[in-house]
């Protein structure tokens, strides 16, 4: 129980991307302090200095001269004495005009205030800190098997930066900033693959990677920022799907769409809601219109059914227009495809069928024609044995 109670407090904090590193008490070698950051070394040998001995049942919730935040305790004998460092976080962004202020404070040179905001802007967020702390005291209590939890806080965050990584004989780690845009960048290139991809969930996973590093602010109007950000990620959205040999058509609709409604977002919510939106959407075009792994020929032939499905798409009329023989269309529609041409068309008519069904009043006879079928019996007999029902009945019982 014990062990599942940890597993359960790790994916709670890495799903906030937030690290969580589990230290042995015991024989901590090299190897392992190579492992963990800088900062995050620098934290232990600050805490052990000031306690001493970790005292049991003790969440300490540690802030540092950098005024980013951890929390650190140490588990029982029986699960072998592990400490539990998670962190660094912060409750809120820093912005920059803060920064400036904080670096003046500490009489740091301002010719280092973008490789230092761009450090701040890859610290996670944990605006509801309270409740964060309150969690991870409850993991403490029951890993102790303890009524309540003793919480200690260190705040050290008063301290002079000449004594922390900052300072000028480290010549501020020139390579910060890149190190932290390449990762950034590693991070929005798994997002656009997996969009690719048409993976919600590995897309998903990825926007949470990527939230961990802010851009930093650059219009004075806080939602001409948002919208600028969001039309960048929307064009980014749109060459991935690109990528995945989709027809022009169907991503210009999708991304003017979207160009709309970028246009009404205010807050920092609407943009989170937006851009979750943006993934699925797109993923969904890509699983519905990718033609990654098709011959050119067959690639032709599939959008061009895709956009005339009112049109005479027999195969005698569609082989007449590529000039093909409509035994060989046959034969390679069905390598490639991995269905029958005939099986194919009657698919994808059926399937915008249902869209109109779904969000029109149109007549059944009207939807009929729309997707080039005009014998309106023939649409009723061919929708009931793809779909399990007439066009009436499932009309009904969306209604």
């Amino acid at each position: 129980m014990k062990v599942d109670v940890l597993q359960v407090l790790e994916v709670l904090i890495n799903s906030n991307n937030v690290d969580m590193t589990i230290i042995p008490t015991k024989d901590t070698n090299e190897k392992e302090n190579r492992n963990m950051k800088e900062c995050q070394q620098k934290i232990l040998e600050k805490v052990k200095k000031d306690v001493g001995n970790y005292k049991p049942n003790t969440l300490y919730c540690i802030i540092d001269s950098f005024e980013e935040e951890y929390c650190l305790f140490q588990t029982p004998k029986s699960d072998g004495e592990k400490i539990i460092l998670i962190g660094p976080y912060r409750r809120s962004y820093m912005e920059k005009y803060q920064l400036a202020e904080l670096m003046e404070k500490q009489s740091i040179s301002m010719l280092h205030i973008n490789d230092v905001h761009e450090y701040y802007n890859s610290i996670p967020i944990v605006s509801n800190s309270n409740a964060w702390i309150q969690v991870i005291a409850w993991v403490v209590k029951v890993l102790y098997e303890e009524n309540e939890c003793n919480i200690e806080v260190l705040d050290d965050s008063k301290e002079n930066w000449c004594c922390a990584t900052w300072n000028v004989a480290n010549d501020i780690k020139k390579d910060i900033t890149a190190k932290v845009l390449e990762e950034r960048y590693q991070a929005e290139g798994e997002l656009l693959l997996a969009i690719s991809q048409g993976h919600v969930k590995k897309a998903l996973k990825a926007l949470n990677l990527l939230d961990k590093y802010r851009i930093a602010r650059r219009h004075e109007k806080l939602y001409r920022d948002y919208r600028n950000l969001l039309i960048t990620f929307n064009t980014l959205c749109r060459k991935a799907v690109e990528q995945a040999c989709v027809h022009p058509i169907h991503i210009d609709e999708l991304s003017t769409r979207f160009a709309k409604q970028i246009e009404n977002v205010y807050s920092e919510y609407e943009v989170s809601k937006l851009r979750v939106n943006m993934i699925r959407r797109y993923c969904m075009v890509v699983n519905n219109y990718s033609l990654q792994g098709y011959s050119p020929l067959i690639q032709k032939i599939v959008n061009y059914i895709d956009l005339n499905l009112e049109a005479d798409l027999s195969l005698k009329a569609v082989s007449e227009k590529f000039s093909l023989n409509a035994s060989y269309l046959s034969d390679i529609f069905k390598k490639e495809v991995s269905v029958t041409f005939t099986s194919y068309v009657n698919n994808k008519r059926i399937k915008q069928a249902i869209l109109y069904l779904n969000s029109s009043h149109m007549q059944i006879q009207e939807i009929a024609a729309e997707v080039g079928i005009s014998d309106v019996n023939y649409f009723t007999k061919l929708f009931k044995r793809l779909i399990g029902k007439t066009p009436r009945e499932y009309r009904n019982s969306i209604q």
